[in-house]
Formats: structure tokens, C-alpha cells, sequence
């Protein structure tokens, strides 16, 4: 069954290297996570948290929100 997500989510397909796939694969069955999706948009959102920090401290200005 697919879950239905509000208007704010919008699907994204792109392609990994089989050896990530495998990780990520090993982080579900594990308990880590409860999908590859959820371990991908974490994964995600520790890059834009990163990236927002490194950016406001270079040009001293907010983004993203």
C-alpha cells in the first residue's frame, strides 16, 4: 500500500552506487530506520542543516528559511 504524503512532499528519483543501496538495506533491517526513504530525507536533512550553517557563517545571511 503507498502512503499518501501532504501537497508539501514531492518524489525525487535519482540513482546510487549498489553498495549504499546495500547500507541502507542493513539500517532497515537492522531497526535504524523504517525505510530507506525515512534514512535517505534524514540523511537529507543533515546535509541542508550542514550546508545552512556553513553558508550563514560565509555570507552572515539566513537561507533557506
Amino acid at each position: 500500500m503507498r502512503r499518501k504524503y501532504g501537497e508539501d512532499m514531492q518524489l525525487v528519483t535519482f540513482h546510487l552506487p549498489k553498495k549504499y543501496v546495500e547500507v541502507l538495506n542493513r539500517l532497515v533491517d537492522e531497526g535504524y530506520f523504517a525505510s530507506r526513504a525515512e534514512a535517505i530525507r534524514f540523511a537529507v536533512t543533515l546535509l541542508l542543516k550542514y550546508c545552512r550553517e556553513v553558508l550563514e557563517k560565509e555570507i552572515s545571511r539566513p537561507w533557506l528559511g
